[in-house]
Order: C-alpha cells, then structure tokens, then sequence
C-alpha cells in the first residue's frame, strides 16, 4: 500500500477503496490515523422477484428477522457502518429518507416462525 511505503501522506478510504480490514489494521497499527467520516453508502441483499418463495411475505420477513445486521457491520465492515434499517431511512443526511423506520431485529426464533411452511425443519449444529 502506497501510504505504508511512503509514497503518500495521506489516502481516502471508502467503500470503493481501502477495504475495511485494510483500515483497522492502519488504525491498529498506531502508525496511521484513521478517521471515519459520513458517507452513503449501503450494501444490499438483492432478490429475484418472481420467486414463488418470495412472493410471500412472510418468507421475505423471516429472511430480515434471520439478518444480523450488527453483526455484519461488526466483522465484515470492521465497525465502519451503520446497519441500515431498509433502503429508505439509511441516510439521514438525504431529504427523502425516513428516520422513524423501525426496520427488523435480528430475531432468529422469529425468522424460523415466519418460514414455518417453506422449508422442512432440519437440525444445526
């Protein structure tokens, strides 16, 4: 990396640049400030609409209920992120967001609730 060479002073981490991971070993290694600062950005599940499965809505809430969103910023984002709350409300900083969503909690007893039906039951480890 150029700034670990020093080749640069200073470089711009985002979504589109350094990874995450690359940021908390910068900011670990007691070398580098890190800032985090706001951007909008989100990162989406995408499905296929014309799924038999999915065009029940409990289907669709069982999945929201099984995401950990936390837990995904936590480990896969590094801590840099907000979990968002649907694709209207993530960015309070944009006119036509909704704060008041109240989105869905990670609920796994509710997730399996919701997809009663759909799937057969199986046993986890």
């Amino acid at each position: 990396m150029a700034l670990e060479s020093g080749e640069v002073d200073v470089i711009g981490v985002d979504m589109q640049g350094v990874e995450p991971v690359a940021a908390r070993r910068l900011a670990d290694s007691g070398k580098y400030q890190v800032m985090a600062l706001h951007q909008a950005y989100l990162v989406a599940f995408y499905f296929n609409p014309k799924s038999e499965v999915l065009k029940d809505i409990k289907v669709r809430q069982a999945i929201n209920y099984a995401l950990n969103r936390e837990e995904m910023v936590a480990n896969l984002l590094e801590g840099y992120g907000v979990p968002a709350k649907g694709l209207v409300g993530f960015d309070t900083s944009i006119p036509w967001t909704n704060p008041n969503i109240k989105g869905y909690a990670y609920n796994p007893e509710k997730a399996k609730s919701a997809a009663r039906g759909w799937f057969p039951p199986r046993e986890t480890t």
